[in-house]
């Protein structure tokens, strides 16, 4: 209000929106410079998002819907597309996945493009099951709740799991924007809204600090792993990730520098565990993000988690020494005594799949 070029336009604004603050920033940035007339810093947040906005599964569906109506009113409208769309349509019903296959075979046996299709690049339906996923991600949602979970960059290096609250819009206006703009780097896409595992790059004689990204959208500030592989969850794959025979391997055989590149995790070796071992993995890791989320809130462990941790202990003593948990340690008297736990049982499980059970410890970084 202090700033002459700004002030009609901010009264305007607050008028206009009953004096809500979270309202006058977006259109004060379609018309002013953010930095330097408004004074708002890079990725600042300034919006608080309602809980009965944010995404449900449902509104996937409703999206999968919307989306497989206004594709098949293109195919039955299209000249080219008219007339395969009627015959494959009468030949294979509802089944759509099915039907978009079909549609774009013939497409490209007549050297169609699949723009004909009026879907987008990158936007395939191949599984019923993930569909619902592939038409938020390509077409956006509709409705109040729109703001999906977002993530970013964690400069503060967390292992296991964050709770970073940040959501992105992602209606179908914004999408448009996203996937088209020069300004917005979209890559990755595929992958949007599926769990998968991030890391912080940076690690100088320490670790990898590996945490598992929840169904989300993602920017390009962070590499996102995610297992392709019936074989390996994300909670396992994290969990082999977070062990020190893992970094280990990275610095010792691939590269010694500060940074964990992409390139490098990529060249090292992930022995693939068995149902068992997976099993096993997937479920400590799921209990090391449990306890990592209550030290992040600064809460107590609940009698089911220090239960579980005592369980562990006493499987533990056959591990050799330097993956014994120490006396204080024992106590569980917090979460992170909790972690602590886990993280040793982590580390003996990873060990023992890749057969250097006791030949550690593996802590030369």
């Amino acid at each position: 209000m202090q700033n002459p070029k700004l002030r009609e336009a901010v009264r305007k604004l607050l008028e206009e929106h009953e004096n809500n603050f979270e309202e006058i920033v977006e259109p004060l940035k379609s018309r002013f410079d953010a930095l330097r007339e408004l004074g708002l810093k890079r990725g600042e947040i300034y919006r608080i998002v309602p809980r009965d906005a944010l995404v449900t599964g449902e509104e996937f569906a409703r999206a999968y819907e919307a989306r497989r109506s206004e594709l098949e009113k293109v195919w039955s409208q299209s000249k080219k597309l008219s007339e395969p769309y009627r015959v494959l349509k009468a030949k294979h019903g509802d089944d759509f996945c099915t039907l978009f296959q079909a549609l774009a075979e013939y497409a490209t046996k007549s050297k169609l493009r699949l723009s004909n299709l009026g879907v987008r690049s990158g936007e395939f339906y191949y599984d019923e099951a993930n569909a619902p996923r592939i038409a938020t991600i390509y077409d956006g949602l509709t409705g109040k709740r729109v703001w999906v979970p977002f993530r970013k960059g964690d400069p503060a290096g967390n292992k296991w799991t964050d709770i970073e609250p940040l959501f992105i819009r992602w209606n179908s206006e914004n999408v448009a924007w996203l996937s088209t703009s020069a300004e917005a780097r979209w890559q990755g896409q595929n992958l949007f809204l599926t769990p998968g595992v991030t890391y912080t790059l940076l690690g100088n004689h320490v670790a990898l600090k590996a945490k598992l990204q929840p169904a989300c959208v993602f920017d390009a500030g962070a590499s996102r792993l995610t297992p392709v592989i019936s074989q390996l969850t994300p909670h396992a794959f994290l969990a082999i990730l977070n062990s020190n025979i893992f970094s280990f391997i990275v610095r010792k055989f691939i590269k010694n520098t500060a940074a964990y590149e992409i390139n490098d995790l990529r060249m090292a070796p992930i022995v693939i565990p068995s149902p068992s071992q997976m099993k096993t993995l997937d479920d400590l890791a799921r209990h090391a993000v449990q306890a990592k989320e209550l030290e992040l809130r600064a809460q107590e462990p609940p009698s089911e988690l220090v239960q579980y941790c005592r369980q562990l202990v006493q499987g533990q003593k056959q591990a050799p020494n330097y993956l014994q948990p120490h006396s204080q340690v024992l106590l569980f008297a917090s979460a992170q005594d909790c972690l602590t736990a886990i993280e040793l049982a982590v580390q003996w499980e990873v060990e023992k799949l890749y057969g250097v059970e006791g030949l550690g410890p593996f802590e030369e970084f």
